[in-house]
């Protein structure tokens, strides 16, 4: 008797092993896959749900890339409307797909991608003119929610876009207060704006490993920092000078914002380029 109970556990823990290998499928051997390798994002779209009613196990890949399969569409269509609402399904998606336990546990490369693409999802809205002071905010913030365990490469992506969102966001609030008329309050938030991105593009410019692209872009991100801080100064009214709270100011808008345009040596960055390049 013992022996027969013996036998039927083993029997069915056989059935289990080869109805799982039978039934549960990667994506990555799955039509979805093929679909989003020949860009037939529409297919992978339509594709994802019914997949992931058969085989659960595997959504949150599947779900990534029907997010990927939105972005890509957002990318490609010249149609504004569509654009946008391409990219907020994309943003909706992925955050869906960082919900499932497979991305975390089998797909880490594609959970931490999705972290980052989140931040580009609200940056595209934000180049298409989608209240974009607002967007790129949101992106700064979801630039910087990246996982520590993320690689050090995406990491440091991630960083060079939170400041790239906040210079952008510092830019158009200059010109959106230029237009209605100069305030002691926004002057603050776009000098905290700067600071914000001065901030991440340091980072990078101190980091020991890392793409020299990337490092140099920072140095020039950083450049444009001060340059937009002069630019902020120069038209800024005497009476505004006194409530602006900012460590570099000297005796009047004026004086600040000469030393801030002299701060931004671009020549002088371009001598050192030219300096290392020829072993000088």
């Amino acid at each position: 008797m013992k022996r027969l109970c013996i036998l039927k556990l083993i029997w069915i823990s056989w059935f289990l092993i080869i109805s799982h290998s039978v039934w549960a499928q990667e994506f990555v051997k799955s039509d979805g896959i093929i679909f989003f390798n020949n860009g037939k994002y529409d297919s992978v779209i339509s594709f994802v749900p019914s997949w992931i009613e058969e085989h659960p196990e595997e959504a949150g890949l599947a779900l990534y890339y029907m997010a990927e399969s939105y972005y890509n569409l957002g990318l490609s269509t010249p149609e504004l409307g569509k654009a946008r609402e391409y990219f907020r399904q994309a943003y909706k998606t992925f955050s869906s797909a960082l919900k499932k336990l497979d991305l975390l546990n089998r797909y880490s490369e594609n959970y931490y991608f999705a972290q980052y693409k989140k931040g580009w999802c609200q940056f595209r809205r934000a180049e298409l003119e989608e209240n974009p002071v607002v967007l790129l905010n949101l992106a700064y913030n979801d630039f910087l929610q990246l996982d520590p365990g993320a690689p050090d490469s995406l990491r440091q992506k991630a960083t060079y876009m939170a400041g790239e969102a906040k210079i952008r966001e510092a830019t158009l609030r200059r010109y959106e207060m230029l237009r209605r008329g100069v305030q002691n309050a926004e002057i603050n938030r776009i000098l905290k704006n700067l600071d914000k991105a001065e901030k991440q593009f340091t980072k990078l410019t101190t980091a020991a490993l890392i793409d020299p692209f990337l490092k140099l872009s920072a140095k020039i991100r950083l450049l444009d920092i001060a340059y937009e801080k002069g630019k902020l100064y120069q038209v800024m009214p005497k009476d505004a000078f006194p409530y602006v709270r900012d460590t570099n100011k000297s005796n009047d808008p004026n004086s600040t914002a000469i030393w801030y345009f002299k701060k931004a040596d671009y020549q002088g960055l371009l001598d050192n380029l030219n300096s290392e390049n020829t072993g000088a």
